[in-house]
């Protein structure tokens, strides 16, 4: 019933409008034609009535016309139609009652013509109130009749046939204007409800429309309406777009093929059964705007849309279901081949592919960790380069994702390696083979030991998502129980293997001494064969040289759980005796009972050999111990000899027979001081130092050496100088350094038409553009080595890699990115300089600069003169606490022209340093002294008189004795030392004169 007043209050609504629409035109008509009647009128009617009629004509019709005017102006509701409709008959009714007076004010008595004129004026304003005010009946009636009864009964009232006959004609008139506006009314009225359900059907569709559009666009899973005929999207909804990743435009541009990764027949069909309903579930690959496929699950049926049937599809993203589904289906897999013993590499294998199915395009890596350095286990998609590359890699805090995974022993996100500071040493490696991501777990094991690292690789920078995240910690728990399998494997089969392949003899009893198992060592001990001994007591290798008590005690200590151990005499098969060393042990069961016995036995005569060698070692070390110990004293006695010597041949320089008799004598002395260096030689302890050695000899050996391994198709020819050029090196590590650019040489050229290889030695004088280059390097004489090919040359990019580790440019097994980082290693342990010059095409030049050492040729000048280098009376202190030395010392010196001054240590030395009013010139210093040793005086003197200048003079062996005590850059002269070196080195520290 509410809902019927409610339409009846609309329809009201309706009618009014439709009044209030005519109002204003029809009001105006209305005032014209009372204008028209009352000029005609005019002449024969009383002005005054006439004109107070017309103007309430006029106030009447400007009320009409202001109830227009306020209508159309204010908002209309619903719940005003009754006071407008009221408003309407009330102005509607004064507009009749109006026109109804027009017959009693402008009805002219004498005029028929004009009675007829007025009587059509009106009857005009009854039809013409129809289509203006038929809308509503009650104006519409009340209009009619106020506005014709007073004309009808006006003729009537006249009395006259003619009149009469007009009064009916008029009253006919208005009956038939009702039926007609009653009849326009209802018109009207069927026109507005049928206008009204066609409003609230369109009001009703749109609203279901808005209610599947806001269903379809607002449903959280993926929906799309399907052209079948043609496979066009014709509708998407926002999860589209955010799954998809195209926009609404792009998508209802785009055809289902391009989306959907089937052919376009399997699509067609597909379409087709879907259209009849004869299937309506689907799984499907569909790809992505990145170009990413995933799993999706669509439910699709036909409906009609906009008069068409279509496909309305709900797709679901099933990657992750699927891709656990398969995870867990490989798992089981792997666990059967787990317990089935497959091959461990096999099951690395199988975990990496897995996981490469379930994430297309990342590639999978483990390593495993061994002590500090992880070693390459599987990666089935990694090149083998790389996988070399970094195979033994030591981990630590920025060591890449794994290297740092398996340090810190937790997961390591790196998202871009090439600007993560972790991957700064390792990223060039990594981007060289398009990978660009790394995200490492560690593979922990069940007692929280680190046993490796599980990795994911991605060729594009990006983060990891929830599933990537949880995967790879699932990946590392599976690879950590086959790890731990494999473990336990190895450990099993060590334990095994130690058993079978130890040095020493195993026996296994069960607790009533029943031999059950005897390892190979067993059998080359005694003779006897497994098959000989099993099931039998160990009393079969029984010598007799035991005492029953032995035995007694034995059983006693093994039967109580305890260990025994002892020395012991057995027998062999062939009845020889042998010595011993047996422990036995027993076995308890998981309830802590003693269920067996094994004994270990080492076999002992071996052990008799080593300590006799050992007892001849001490012997060794004994004599090592003893000419160390006396050799500073030998030294000394031989010391104060030869100086003694030498003042007695300048004594009999007269007399050459006796000059050569001392010379025999000292002679003599040398070679025992020669001996006593040999012997302190021999004793030192073997340790590894630069020495000097010629480099231009060395080069020609080796040369002489790579001709002999070069392919006779290569060119190989060498320029080397005639000068010895001296270097203070390591003769091995520039072997090998010479011998790796020469085999990296020989790889350049092999695609070469002519290959050749050449190696250049010279002697090269340093100008101010390499100083300049090489800031840190010293002197400037260098030996400058070159070695130089005609084969491909090397790229920019290379160069300034090629001294990398791990870098190269050789394929697969033919290198191992070390031999130049080597070589580079060991230049700057020389102190020198390796550069390289090359061009693709051009081939590629080594450049080696190695310091010369000018001061060896010195030497060898100075070593030329046979007469001492005479002084000019300049101060020496001799600091020496053997006085036959200083005695000797100081007549040697003053017979060559200095003056000479005597301490007998340290302490003195530094007095007389300190408060003697001479100049020392020079200081020789012995070095060890008592109460203050030479060094630090030396330090003390120094602090004193910075420039003075000290020479050490030593007994001991002044490169092993004195290594850790001695400064590296002072002169050291070892006793005895002869006479003419002695002046050459004063002279070389004296300014000359």
């Amino acid at each position: 019933m509410k809902v019927a007043r409610e339409q009846e209050q609309l329809l009201l609504f309706e009618q009014v409008k439709v009044l209030y629409q005519a109002q204003p035109l029809s009001a105006l008509a209305a005032l014209m034609t009372a204008a028209v009647l009352l000029f005609v009128e005019w002449d024969v009617t009383d002005h005054r009535p006439a004109l107070l009629w017309f103007g309430a004509m006029f106030v009447v019709t400007a009320a009409r016309l202001l109830l227009a005017f306020y209508y159309c102006r204010l908002e209309q509701r619903v719940e005003q139609a009754d006071w407008w409709k009221n408003a309407f008959i009330v102005v509607s009714a004064l507009s009749g009652v109006i026109w109804g007076g027009a017959s009693l004010v402008l009805f002219p008595e004498n005029s028929a013509m004009h009675q007829v004129f007025l009587a059509l004026i009106v009857g005009g304003m009854w039809v013409g109130s129809i289509t203006s005010m038929a809308a509503l009946p009650t104006a519409f009636i009340a209009f009619v009749l106020f506005s014709s009864m007073p004309l009808i009964v006006r003729f009537f009232a006249i009395g006259s046939e003619m009149n009469e006959v007009m009064s009916a004609m008029l009253l006919l008139l208005v009956v038939v204007t009702l039926a007609s506006g009653l009849r326009m009314w209802r018109n009207i009225r069927q026109n507005i409800e049928l206008r009204m359900q066609s409003e609230m059907v369109t009001a009703s569709l749109a609203e279901s429309e808005e209610r599947f559009r806001a269903l379809f666009e607002g449903n959280k899973s993926v929906e799309l309406i399907i052209d079948p005929d043609d496979g066009r999207v014709l509708r998407a909804n926002r999860a589209a777009e955010q799954f998809y990743g195209y926009s609404n435009a792009q998508l209802l541009a785009m055809n289902i093929a391009e989306i959907n990764t089937l052919s376009d027949e399997q699509i067609k069909a597909e379409m087709e059964l879907a259209a009849v309903e004869k299937r309506d579930h689907f799984i499907f690959k569909h790809r992505l705007a990145n170009g990413d496929v995933r799993d999706v699950e669509v439910h699709s049926g036909p409906i009609f849309w906009h008069a068409k049937k279509v496909l309305y599809s709900i797709i679901h993203d099933v990657t992750a279901r699927l891709r656990a589904e398969y995870v867990v289906k490989r798992s089981s897999e792997i666990f059967a081949m787990a317990a089935m013993g497959s091959a461990e590499q096999g099951i690395y294998d199988a975990i990496c592919q897995m996981y490469e199915a379930a994430h297309p395009g990342m590639r999978m890596s483990i390593l495993r960790l061994k002590g500090d350095h992880l070693f390459h286990c599987s990666a089935p998609s990694l090149p083998d380069t790389y996988c070399q590359a970094v195979d033994g890699v030591k981990i630590g805090a920025s060591v890449g994702s794994c290297g740092t995974a398996a340090f810190r022993g937790k997961r390591v996100i790196v998202e871009d390696i090439a600007t993560d500071p972790l991957w700064a040493e390792y990223k060039e490696l990594a981007l060289a083979y398009g990978l660009h991501a790394c995200w490492s777990e560690p593979v922990i094991g069940s007692d929280g030991t680190i046993l490796g690292t599980f990795a994911m690789y991605c060729d594009h920078t990006c983060a990891p998502d929830s599933v990537q995240l949880a995967d790879i910690g699932n990946a590392a728990g599976l690879v950590s129980i086959i790890m731990e399998r494999e473990r336990r494997n190895v450990l099993l089969g060590m334990l095994s293997q130690a058993v079978d392949q130890a040095g020493g003899s195993v026996i296994i009893t069960d607790k009533l001494g029943t031999i059950e198992y005897v390892n190979p060592a067993f059998e080359k001990m005694t003779g006897y064969t497994s098959e000989d001994v099993i099931g039998k007591n160990p009393r079969v290798i029984k010598s007799g040289n035991q005492t029953p008590e032995f035995y007694q005690r034995l059983w006693g200590t093994i039967s109580k759980g305890e260990i025994w151990n002892s020395a012991i005499v057995d027998r062999r098969k062939d009845g020889s005796q042998y010595p011993a060393l047996m422990c036995i042990s027993p076995i308890l069961d998981a309830n802590g009972e003693i269920s067996h016995y094994v004994g270990i036995q080492q076999d002992m005569t071996t052990h008799e050999m080593l300590e006799e060698k050992f007892r001849q070692a001490q012997k060794m070390e004994a004599l090592g111990t003893l000419v160390g110990g006396i050799a500073h004293d030998f030294n000394n006695m031989l010391a104060g000899m030869t100086g003694n010597l030498y003042l007695a041949k300048r004594k009999v320089a007269d007399f050459p027979d006796v000059v050569n008799k001392l010379s025999s004598v000292e002679s003599l002395g040398f070679r025992a001081a020669d001996m006593i260096q040999q012997l302190l030689t021999f004793a030192r302890k073997g340790h590894v130092q630069m020495n000097p050695f010629g480099l231009t000899s060395f080069i020609k050996e080796t040369s002489k050496l790579n001709e002999a391994t070069v392919p006779e198709s290569i060119t190989f020819h060498s320029e080397i100088c005639s000068d010895e050029l001296v270097v203070r090196g390591d003769a091995t590590q520039l072997q090998q350094v010479v011998m790796n650019l020469l085999n990296n040489a020989r790889d350049a050229v092999a695609g070469a038409p002519e290959p050749e290889i050449s190696l250049t030695l010279e002697e090269y004088q340093a100008d101010a553009d390499f100083m300049n280059s090489h800031p840190d390097i010293e002197g400037q004489l260098f030996a400058h080595l070159i070695v130089k090919d005609n084969g491909s040359g090397i790229t920019d990019a290379d160069k300034s890699q090629i001294f990398d580790p791990f870098y190269t440019t050789k394929g697969v097994g033919h290198g191992t990115g070390l031999g130049l980082s080597m070589a580079y290693g060991a230049i700057q342990s020389h102190r020198g300089v390796i550069e390289v010059v090359s061009a693709p095409g051009s081939g590629s030049a080594f450049h080696i600069y190695l310091p010369l050492l000018e001061e060896k040729r010195i030497d060898a000048v100075a070593e030329s003169l046979s007469e001492a280098v005479p002084g000019h009376g300049e101060l020496i202190l001799i600091v020496d606490d053997n006085a036959d030395i200083r005695s000797t010392g100081r007549e040697v010196l003053e017979s060559i022209g200095y003056s000479v001054l005597e301490a007998s240590d340290g302490l003195q030395a530094v007095e007389l340093t300190k408060d003697s009013e001479m100049d020392i010139a020079l200081i020789i210093m012995d070095v060890v002294m008592p109460k203050l040793g030479g060094v630090p005086a030396a330090a003390r003197i120094r602090a004193l008189c910075p420039d003075m200048k000290i020479i050490f003079a030593t007994g001991y062996d002044k490169d092993e004795t004195l290594k850790d005590e001695m400064p590296s850059d002072e002169i050291v002269l070892s006793k005895p030392y002869n006479v003419v070196k002695l002046s050459q080195v004063i002279r070389a520290q004296l300014p000359s004169v």
